[in-house]
């Protein structure tokens, strides 16, 4: 995972560590009158062991139906609860069997276990989704134009974008063109790698291609573009492929789909210096 993202996620793994601890702590609180009695000490710690694995199960799930039901919260809370309830029985299950076997297994206190242990899932879903609506919602909200005195009357804008804008947190960081070295894909957003760090934009690779000026920067395979005047080195493979060797020390392959546009750079590069 690189820089950017984790610090637009501080502590996020720890912070959830700390609070299961301290929800086993309240869950083991009430039960110490009873917790030398067969079986007690040991169903209160599958209980919470399993909830946390739920918890992490069902985040990538939940992920993928905040990207999917962006106008529907109502519909978005229906699905959390509905997973909930089917991991919170299936975890109340789990600990009757481990703790207690098959044989101290009671359908109506298990019964009201599950429903404990599914709403336990269902405020955590809850929280995980407004958590990522927010930063959603933080994410779209757009720079205040305060242009400088000198250029508000500029005749007109450049084909090409002078700045991309990089939030990292509460952060807005300006990285110009001249800084970026080569550009890789990460699932819905590119990264931006510098001679000092990684900075990461929301949008495809394929979009932020359109907005680069072609003369510098060079699309070489599905997930890596490259500035031009950055190549040293290139070698050649099989199937017209190449492994593109940048100043900074970095060898990224380049893909058949992309060696004609390859080809045409170095051929451009010696017809200008013959």
């Amino acid at each position: 995972m690189v820089q950017s993202e984790r610090n637009g996620l501080p502590g996020f793994w720890q912070v959830q560590a700390g609070s299961w601890v301290l929800f086993y702590a309240l869950v083991l609180l009430p039960a110490l009158p009873r917790i030398h009695e067969s079986g007690i000490f040991a169903y209160n710690t599958w209980v919470v062991l399993l909830l946390f694995l739920a918890s992490i199960a069902l985040r990538p799930i939940l992920r993928y139906a905040s990207s999917r039901w962006t106008s529907s919260w109502l519909q978005l809370e229906g699905f959390a609860f509905a997973i909930s309830l089917i991991a919170g029985t299936v975890t109340t299950f789990l600990t009757a069997l481990f703790a207690f076997g098959l044989r101290g297994f009671r359908w109506s206190y298990w019964t009201l276990s599950g429903v404990q242990c599914a709403l336990v899932l269902f405020l955590w879903a809850t929280l995980y989704l407004s958590i990522k609506h927010w930063r959603r919602a933080a994410d779209n909200i757009p720079v205040p134009a305060t242009p400088l005195p000198e250029l508000q009357f500029a005749p007109e804008r450049p084909a090409y974008p002078e700045r991309f804008i990089a939030r990292v947190g509460s952060r807005i960081q300006i990285v110009t063109p001249d800084q970026v070295l080569w550009i890789s894909a990460a699932r819905d957003y590119t990264e931006l790698h510098t001679r000092t760090c990684v900075h990461l934009l929301r949008g495809s690779l394929t979009s932020l291609e359109a907005k680069l000026d072609p003369q510098r920067f060079l699309r070489i395979h599905r997930s890596r573009i490259v500035r031009v005047d950055q190549i040293v080195e290139l070698i050649a493979l099989e199937n017209c492929e190449y492994r593109v060797k940048l100043r900074d020390g970095s060898e990224h392959r380049s893909s058949r789909t992309y060696a004609s546009a390859l080809i045409l750079w170095m051929r451009s590069g010696a017809q200008k210096t013959g």
